[in-house]
């Protein structure tokens, strides 16, 4: 079964952490600076946009005996369903035949980055952490320069080019030599997490108008929790969020807490009715 590793490097005006890889790659402003692969142990290649689809790619759509693979393939994925279908021709490749390097780590309670995986297996093949820069630097609009009109910018030179093009080719070094060490989910296990992709994917159904009111009557509620609160501390504390005010009012009335976890007040008001 012939395994496709692959890895982009991306930029966009969108934060990646903030809205999830779905909202980073519909965003038009969203776009790919690279793409690493290699097949098996093959030599890892690179494609730029305006070069041809890459072979591997086809084949891996089209036949069933080939898998593809990338640590955390949600975000390739989804880079490939929505920027490089679209934009530059690439066929889709089969859910079924995806398999994801961070869930398997995971599975074997590995930690759930890349490099934390490739530290904690001591693998010869580590991260490029210089090069993790340049790649922060480049995935993200630059400030603009005096003299140059309004609109978006990057850093975009033929150094740092190079850099993130040898960064994300060592990355897929990384997800192979993983791969090598766990190998992928257990047969039992793959069709959970394509499901779980499913899901992910279409996302859940909410009723609007219910979770409106819901945060209406909780912003209600919130008004009226810090009125009695500010009530019963003679306006030492206002609000529920205060938790230092709340917590040095509660030792300055005999009552010596840690924090206010519900369970630490369960415990509390326990040895108060025990006395």
């Amino acid at each position: 079964m012939p395994t496709l590793f692959r890895d982009y490097e991306t930029r966009s005006t969108r934060n990646l952490k903030r809205v999830g890889s779905w909202k980073y790659a519909v965003d038009p402003t969203t776009d790919v600076w690279c793409c690493a692969y290699a097949v098996d142990d093959g030599e890892i290649q690179l494609w730029l946009p305006g070069d041809a689809v890459p072979a591997e790619f086809v084949e891996a759509a089209n036949n069933p005996d080939w898998v593809t693979s990338a640590f955390n393939d949600a975000f390739e994925r989804h880079i490939e369903q929505h920027i490089m279908g679209p934009r530059y021709g690439w066929p889709i490749i089969p859910l079924e035949r995806h398999r994801c390097t961070q869930a398997a780590g995971l599975a074997l309670a590995l930690p759930a980055s890349l490099q934390g995986v490739a530290s904690a297996l001591t693998i010869e093949h580590q991260k490029d952490e210089a090069g993790r820069r340049v790649m922060l630097q480049m995935s993200r609009p630059r400030k603009r320069r005096k003299g140059e009109a309004p609109g978006t910018y990057w850093f975009d030179d033929p150094e740092r080019r190079e850099r993130l093009y040898a960064y994300c080719k060592q990355d897929v070094e990384v997800e192979r030599a993983v791969h090598r060490l766990i190998g992928h989910l257990p047969d039992n296990e793959q069709p959970t997490w394509q499901l779980d992709a499913v899901i992910n994917d279409r996302g859940l159904m909410i009723d609007a108008p219910i979770t409106a009111g819901a945060i209406k009557i909780s912003g209600a509620a919130q008004k009226a929790i810090d009125a009695e609160l500010a009530m019963v501390t003679g306006g030492n504390v206002t609000a529920v969020g205060q938790t230092a005010k709340l917590l040095a009012w509660l030792a300055a009335n005999g009552v010596d807490l840690n924090n206010i976890q519900k369970e630490t007040i369960r415990r509390a008001l326990t040895r108060a009715l025990a006395s």
